[in-house]
Formats: C-alpha cells, sequence, structure tokens
C-alpha cells in the first residue's frame, strides 16, 4: 500500500537519536530517508498543508532535543507568509511535538507564536505527534489533534485533570487518523480509526485486533471558518465495512493526480 501513495515526512525526536545518546545528532535519519527540509509547504485541491520544525537540537535532555521558544520564533515569519493567502480553501498544520496535551493544563509557550497565528489567520486543522495515544481537542472552534498511537509505550490518560478544550482521547491503542476533505461543501472529516489494542505495555502480549476495525472518533469540520465553526459535528465507535469497493478505493492512488506540490522551504533548510 505504501508504495502506491505519496509520503510527506514530519520530523519527530527520534530522527535526533544516536547510539551513544550524549548530543543530538544533525538528523541524519531523517535526511536518509527523504530528501526533504525540516519545514516546507505544499498544495493539493486548494487545501494548504504546512509542516513545521519543532525539534531544538540545542535544547536537548541527552540526545532528545525538545521545543524552544528561539526555533518557534525562527519560523513564525514564513509560517505567517504561508497562511496569508485569502485563495487558499483550507489550511492543514502539521509538526511533531502536540501544542495542547493532556498532562499539561495550559499550551507549550514554546509553540504559543504559533498558536496565535492559527488563530489569527483561522486554520482548519493543526495534527501532532509524540504523545502516544490519541487525543482530540477543539481550541477556539479549531480542532488539534495529537496521533501517537502508532506504536511505542502508550502514555496513560487517567490521573490528570485534562486541560480546556480537550474532548476525546484513548490510550492502548493502535491506529490512524484519516482525514477527507470536501473542499466544494467547505468541510473536513477525520476519522480515527483503531485496528488493535493492548493491555499492558512492554510485554509479550500479541496485540488484540479489532475484525472490522473501529471508527472510535469522527468529527467533521469547517474547512473555513464560519458561523458553524463552534457546532462540528462527533461520532464515536462504527465499524468499518470492509468490503472490495472499500478495500480498492485505499489502493487505487488516484489522489495523488490532484497534489500540486508547491515546496516552500522554511528558514534553516539544508
Amino acid at each position: 500500500m505504501l508504495a502506491k501513495f505519496a509520503i510527506f515526512p514530519t520530523i519527530g525526536n527520534h530522527e535526533y537519536h544516536n547510539s551513544s545518546g550524549d548530543t543530538p545528532t544533525a538528523a541524519d535519519q531523517f535526511h536518509w530517508a527523504f530528501d526533504m527540509p525540516l519545514n516546507y509547504s505544499f498544495d493539493c485541491v486548494g487545501i494548504r498543508f504546512i509542516i513545521l520544525d519543532t525539534l531544538d537540537p540545542n535544547n536537548a535532555n541527552g540526545d532528545d532535543p525538545h521545543t524552544s521558544l528561539a526555533l518557534t520564533e525562527s519560523q513564525e515569519p514564513w509560517l505567517e507568509e504561508q497562511l496569508d493567502d485569502d485563495n487558499l480553501l483550507g489550511v492543514f498544520t502539521i509538526h511533531h511535538h502536540p501544542i495542547w496535551d493532556y498532562y499539561n493544563t495550559t499550551a507549550n509557550p514554546n509553540l504559543e507564536p504559533w498558536e496565535t497565528l492559527y488563530h489569527t489567520y483561522n486554520i482548519s486543522a493543526t495534527f501532532a505527534g509524540h504523545t502516544h495515544n490519541y487525543q482530540r481537542y477543539s481550541i477556539k472552534g479549531i480542532p488539534y489533534f495529537i496521533v501517537g498511537n502508532a506504536g511505542g509505550r502508550c502514555a496513560d490518560l487517567t490521573g490528570n485533570a485534562s486541560p480546556a478544550g480537550y474532548k476525546f482521547g484513548v490510550n492502548k491503542t493502535l491506529g490512524y487518523l484519516k482525514v477527507t476533505v470536501d473542499p466544494a461543501h467547505n468541510t473536513a472529516t477525520s476519522q480515527e480509526i483503531f485496528v488493535a489494542h493492548v493491555n499492558e505495555d512492554d510485554d509479550d502480549e500479541t496485540p488484540i485486533v479489532y475484525d472490522p476495525p473501529v471508527i472510535a472518533d469522527t468529527i467533521t469540520f469547517p474547512l473555513k471558518a464560519n458561523e458553524n465553526r463552534d457546532h462540528a459535528t462527533t461520532t464515536n465507535k462504527e465499524h468499518i465495512k470492509m468490503g472490495n469497493k472499500h478495500a480498492e478505493a485505499y489502493i487505487s492512488g488516484s489522489a495523488t493526480n490532484n497534489i500540486n506540490i508547491v515546496t516552500s522551504q522554511g528558514p534553516g533548510a539544508p
């Protein structure tokens, strides 16, 4: 399936790890796999996808880089340039570290300059990873997603006072997020699809596979802000019907014919 789809990567903290664990690498693993800058954008059917870099090797714990205000601010003018386009039908931003996370009652202060721009220009949605679970927020009507449940040790979602805007979350599941856009009707629909779950972390347990997979969280939201932005519709726990037509839609690859790549490299690009 991967051979039939274009892949647009977002750098994460593991791409800086090295065998000694003393200091971060120069993102060698990322550049070996993808001949791409660390920030860039592309357009597809009128929607702009903006990929940002949250990893600052100068602010690291061992070889694990964290966010920094300096790195965020260095990308701020470029980000605003990407957002300031009245011809866009919608905007999605993607970066590794989340702005809002279950384990903090406030937004990540290092990433707040981006969040200010997100609301100034009313983006469609933003997507992050890093935390190993699935979370969804609504921040002033904009959906914020954390999709970190492809594997790795799970992060629990109990025992904390969830931050403002938290809407839904599940841990110890394996899954992915599928987003379908409908520019003609100014909507996008996200479906968080669970394919399996585990009872415990770091053991020899075989994951319990869902057959069929389960759509655990569905939300339809506007691509551009309007009077209905705060009234997105949600649905939880549906089953996917895996008929031949459904499977064919996944493997056709025809959607890549509509991609118009307009790569804009951000600051610090090689």
